[in-house]
C-alpha cells in the first residue's frame, strides 16, 4: 500500500506516525521544488528529471491476464512526447513488476483509455474517450485489441463499437455521450457491459443543468 497526496503536510504527518508506509507525492503541471522535498522530510532523492506522466495520466487502467497470473497496470495517456499507453506487468506470485507488457496505441482523437478487460489470453477489449461530454461528434469507442507476439510490442485493433451511435433492439438509437467512461467487463453470450465515472456533481453528459447519473449499459459488440 502506499499512500498518495497533493499535500505536502499529509505525506509529512505519515511518515513522522507510520516510517514504513511508502508514500508519493502528486504534482500538478509544474516544476519540482527541491526546497519543498527537502522540507517534507521525507527519504526521496533530490532530482532535476521531472515526471513525464501528465497531470491525471496515471495508472487508471487496471486487468487481470486470463491466466489469473498476472496484474496489467496501463498508464490512462501516453508519456509526455508519445503516443502510445504503456501497460506494465506485475506478478502476482513474486509481487515484482517484470516491465512492459505492450504498448497501446491511442487514436489521434481520442485523449485517454478508460479502462481494460481481458476476453482471453490473446484478446480483451478498451475504451478509448476524448474529453468531450454531451456532443455526438465527439469520441467515444469500444475497441477489441489483440496483443503482439513479443513482449513490450504495439498491439493490433479495430473498434468493435461506437459508442455515440448504438443501435437499439427496437430499431432507434443512443448515445453514450460521457467525458469519462471507465468501467468494462465481459458479459456472457459474447456481450460487454460498459458504465460512465459521472465525477458526481461535476458531470453534465446528459444534462447541461443536472449532475449525471452512473450509467450501465449492455453493448454487443461487432
Amino acid at each position: 500500500m502506499t499512500l498518495q497526496s497533493f499535500d505536502w503536510r499529509a505525506l509529512t504527518v505519515a511518515h513522522e506516525e507510520a516510517p514504513w508506509l511508502q508514500t508519493v507525492a502528486l504534482i500538478g503541471d509544474r516544476s519540482i521544488d527541491l526546497k519543498d522535498e527537502t522540507r517534507a522530510g521525507l527519504p526521496w532523492k533530490a532530482t532535476d528529471v521531472l515526471p513525464r506522466v501528465g497531470r491525471s495520466s496515471g495508472f487508471e487502467n487496471l486487468a487481470l491476464t486470463a491466466d489469473g497470473r498476472h496484474l496489467i497496470a496501463m498508464l490512462e495517456k501516453p508519456l509526455a512526447g508519445e503516443t502510445d499507453c504503456l501497460a506494465f506487468r506485475f506478478d502476482l506470485a513474486t509481487r515484482r513488476w517484470t516491465g512492459i507488457a505492450f504498448r497501446y496505441p491511442l487514436d489521434p482523437r481520442a485523449t485517454a483509455v478508460g479502462d481494460l478487460t481481458f476476453l482471453d489470453e490473446r484478446t480483451g477489449y478498451a475504451l478509448e474517450r476524448d474529453d468531450t461530454e454531451r456532443r455526438s461528434d465527439g469520441f467515444k469507442r469500444l475497441v477489441r485489441f489483440t496483443l503482439p507476439s513479443s513482449e513490450g510490442g504495439v498491439v493490433t485493433k479495430h473498434t468493435a463499437a461506437d459508442l455515440l451511435d448504438l443501435e437499439l433492439p427496437d430499431g432507434g438509437t443512443f448515445t453514450f455521450p460521457f467525458w469519462t467512461i471507465e468501467g468494462v467487463a465481459v458479459l456472457p453470450n459474447g456481450r460487454v457491459a460498459i458504465v460512465n465515472d459521472n465525477n458526481l456533481p461535476f458531470g453534465r453528459g446528459r444534462d447541461e443543468n443536472a449532475p449525471d447519473p452512473s450509467e450501465l449499459i449492455v453493448v454487443e459488440p461487432r
